[in-house]
């Protein structure tokens, strides 16, 4: 895949091409389905490390001969690789000595025997003409151990001392790379961070600068940070010419940097370079035309409708059920002073699906053509604020009022299914309703007693699948729209 001289910059690149009669399949990929980089290879400044651990017995105080013992074996050592490697281009370092006593019983006493460990590392250089291939190094690693095991049966320690070797281990051969590199196990050579990425030294892997950074050096173990305000559409950036303007607070785009567009109604973002906007909680929402940029700006809102001699305020929104829909769920808050129409949903040829309204002690539905009517003697006959939740399921309507009342009423509607797939429009207003509607959310699904009971509240997170109350405010409707503050006023003075 890779030219030579070049590896691919990816420690955890594992490719695979299944193929069949008909076609190929490569996977392996990144996440962005691209292949990784090629970079080059660092061979005139890696270093090849073996382990070798050696075991003998010895008999007397171990311990106090330790560095006796670590002395006398790197001299034995050095002197019987001169085969394998010369001294210009091995070392040893890492010397360690370990002691382990065991207690041998014999006829004639009880003596104290000691098992040593001596391990240390050696270091191959592979610069200019010492470098070898990974082939090379496996049998260079073969060739340390028949050494060492033809010619180190004993150690000599002087004073007719002796260790008896045991033992021998060699680990496979592993690389040693500068900063700026890691150790490619495939190629036993040093892969150099190429440019638009940096050494991560922890994890030993080069990876991408992030955006807001750049880096036009290879080899290095950090990147560059983008000027304040900027930053970089993409992830490894070689050049800080490629640093741009970020997104405003309240605007973003994909990359987070221009061109930006405004967060829309119902939605802020918050900080520079966003790449998405947060959306209000609930049914809140922003002002329209008004790039949001905290939540603070989100707010309740409701719809006042009044009327003058000629005609009565309405807001309507259109949705489009994708299947038939069985059950439905219809939650709102409403205060007013003429009832009649509450809302209405009607089909595309505007013939009435589904219709709320009041008259004095009740509520008026029409579902399928069928007129239903609910007493609630007394319990609307104020100008407060009340809940409404009204949920069709099963052929049934059951209602409840304020969270409390609850008024069912059988085989109300002669068809399974209540709304087919097309389009429909709810509204509100209209018809000589005079009054208030807030919260209004519509949804395909049916809800337990006990999710029921949760949204007769007048702030709360509930948002229709079907329709959402914030809908209303991005149509501009033919009713007064009372923000937050207004509404809470409004809604104070009708209780007091």
């Amino acid at each position: 895949m890779c030219q030579q001289g070049y590896v691919v910059q990816d420690s955890g690149f594992n490719p695979m091409l299944t193929c069949s009669d008909t076609k190929g399949d490569f996977s392996g990929l990144n996440g962005d389905g691209k292949l990784p980089q090629c970079t080059e290879w660092d061979s005139e400044n890696s270093f090849i490390n073996y382990k070798l651990e050696e075991y003998y017995y010895f008999d007397g105080e171990c311990w106090a001969a330790k560095e006796r013992i670590k002395i006398n074996f790197i001299a034995a050592l050095q002197a019987s690789l001169g085969n394998v490697c010369s001294a210009t281009n091995c070392s040893v370092s890492s010397v360690e000595a370990y002691c382990f006593n065991e207690t041998v019983h014999t006829r004639e006493r009880r003596s104290e025997r000691s098992t040593m460990s001596v391990s240390v590392v050696l270091t191959v250089a592979t610069e200019g003409k010492n470098k070898i291939s990974p082939a090379e190094a496996i049998m260079m690693q073969e060739r340390i151990y028949q050494t060492r095991a033809e010619s180190n049966v004993s150690l000599d320690m002087g004073g007719g001392m002796t260790l008896k070797l045991t033992s021998i281990q060699v680990s496979n051969p592993s690389i040693t790379c500068p900063l700026g590199s890691y150790a490619d196990r495939f190629t036993l050579s040093c892969v150099i961070c190429s440019k638009g990425t940096y050494h991560d030294v922890g994890d030993n892997e080069c990876r991408s600068c992030p955006r807001g950074q750049y880096q036009p050096i290879s080899g290095q173990i950090e990147c560059l940070e983008c000027p304040a305000g900027t930053s970089t559409p993409e992830v490894a950036s070689i050049d800080a010419n490629q640093c741009v303007e970020t997104c405003q607070p309240g605007y973003v785009s994909e990359t987070g940097t221009i061109p930006c567009s405004p967060c829309d109604m119902g939605s802020y973002s918050a900080g520079y370079g966003q790449t998405q906007c947060s959306s209000c909680t609930g049914s809140k929402t922003t002002r329209a035309n008004i790039a949001a940029t905290s939540t603070d700006e989100c707010y309740d809102f409701d719809l006042e409708f009044s009327s003058d001699k000629y005609s009565y305020g309405n807001a309507s929104v259109v949705f489009t059920p994708t299947s038939n829909i069985t059950s439905l769920y219809l939650s709102l808050w409403m205060k007013c002073s003429n009832c009649d129409r509450i809302m209405v949903i009607t089909d595309a040829n505007e013939k009435p699906v589904l219709s709320l309204g009041t008259s004095k002690g009740f509520i008026n539905v029409t579902l399928c053509g069928f007129n239903l009517s609910f007493p609630v003697y007394g319990i609307l006959d104020n100008p407060r604020w009340h809940h409404i939740s009204l949920q069709v399921k099963d052929n049934n309507i059951i209602i409840f009022v304020d969270g409390g009342t609850e008024i069912k009423s059988s085989q109300a509607c002669a068809y399974e299914t209540v709304l087919t797939s097309g389009d429909y429009k709810l509204l509100i207003g209209g018809d000589t309703y005079v009054g208030s509607v807030t919260s209004l959310n519509l949804w395909d699904v049916s809800f337990n007693d006990s999710e029921i009971l949760t949204l007769p509240r007048c702030v709360n997170d509930q948002r229709g699948n079907m329709i959402a109350w914030r809908q209303f405010q991005k149509l501009r409707p033919n009713a007064m729209i009372l923000t937050t503050v207004q509404a809470l006023l409004a809604r104070m003075k009708a209780h007091a």
